[in-house]
Parts: C-alpha cells; sequence; structure tokens
C-alpha cells in the first residue's frame, strides 16, 4: 500500500481543489432516495436518486482555493478516525460556505453527490448514515469538507 504523508495530502489537495490544470468545476447535488456507495460507482444511480421538488438546484463549487471556494488545505485530525486507522492527521479542506436548499415537508434527505460541471462524471458521495425527514419542511444544510489520508 502507497502511503500518503501529510505534505503529500495537503500539497494533492491544493491540486485536486484547484483549476491550475484546467480541471472544470463541480457540482454538489442532494439525494432523497437510498443509494449505495461503491468506489466503482458511476453517477447515474446518484442522478436517479436525485431530489427534485420545487425550489432545488444544485450548487456549483468552485474549483479554487481563496475566498468563495475551499479553504486552504491543512493538516486535520480525520473527521472518522477509525476510516483511516493508525492516522492522527490528514489533509483537508472545507468549502467557505456552505450550501442549503430548502425542503418540503416529508422529503428524505439521504446524502449527498458531487458532479463533474461539464462532464457529469460522478467526482464522490456522501450518504448519510441515518437519513433524515424533514417534518415541518424547511431548510438543510450542508458544508462540503474533503480529507485525504
Amino acid at each position: 500500500m502507497f502511503t500518503i504523508a501529510r505534505e503529500g495530502a495537503v500539497k494533492l489537495l491544493s491540486e485536486l481543489l484547484s483549476q491550475a490544470g484546467g480541471g472544470e468545476d463541480w457540482l454538489l447535488c442532494m439525494t432523497t432516495a437510498p443509494v449505495e456507495q461503491a468506489e466503482d460507482e458511476t453517477a447515474a444511480r446518484y442522478l436517479a436518486a436525485e431530489a427534485d421538488h420545487d425550489g432545488y438546484a444544485r450548487k456549483t463549487l468552485a474549483r479554487r482555493i481563496g475566498p468563495d471556494a475551499w479553504g486552504t488545505p491543512v493538516v486535520a485530525a480525520p473527521i472518522d478516525p477509525e476510516g483511516v486507522p493508525g492516522r492522527s492527521g490528514v489533509g483537508a479542506s472545507v468549502y467557505s460556505e456552505a450550501a442549503s436548499w430548502t425542503v418540503p415537508p416529508g422529503t428524505t434527505i439521504t446524502g449527498y453527490f458531487v458532479l463533474g460541471a461539464e462532464s457529469g462524471a460522478l467526482i464522490g458521495s456522501d450518504v448519510l448514515p441515518c437519513p433524515f425527514v424533514a417534518c415541518q419542511g424547511g431548510k438543510t444544510v450542508y458544508t462540503p469538507y474533503i480529507e485525504l489520508g
């Protein structure tokens, strides 16, 4: 197994989150039906589970580091230490602005996924361990965060 050093993880995230190499922006999307995460997954299953209620729209995540975009990657404690056994620090970056959607009562939120804005390729996903139902409607808020360990 190839181990990424903390310093290397920060550098890799810096390159991943910038458009220096000509990369496309990303789109943050919400799912309202169950989806199983898998490394060999494609966008099709997530698109089938994507929210479609009134007022829902995908959120653009700019591929750059700075204000109104990704924060400068740093070494941080992993959010889920069990997911990164033996690691006390990982490369991490948080998006500067949380995404929020207004959801109608009874909407079940099951997770979030990110697509390439131009390619439509599935970049990654976050399936909630406990989906939640918006009982009275209102806003759901999600802050994009990436770890590389």
